[in-house]
């Protein structure tokens, strides 16, 4: 998959200086879940293992599967709209 270039501070994905639409020059494969909502551990092609927002991964051929958020500490209810 390709990563889209992101800050994370652990609460919220932003854009890079630049803005959006900038990628990295390696590609990620999943690994497994985190324990943060939405953040994946990916290893990547250049030998490295990555913490990265699934909002960031482009080109996904199969879907991730199911995150368990079971006994997750959220921030206020999931939207479900």
């Amino acid at each position: 998959m390709k990563v889209e270039k992101f800050r994370y501070n652990g609460f919220v994905v932003s854009p890079p200086k630049g803005g959006w639409n900038q990628f990295e020059s390696y590609t990620a494969t999943f690994k497994e879940w985190t324990n943060d909502p939405g953040i994946v551990i990916c290893t990547c092609s250049d030998n490295v293992e990555r913490m990265i927002p699934t909002c960031c991964l482009h080109d996904v051929t199969e879907p991730l599967p199911i995150q368990d958020l079971t006994n997750k500490i959220l921030f206020g209810t999931p939207c479900k709209s």
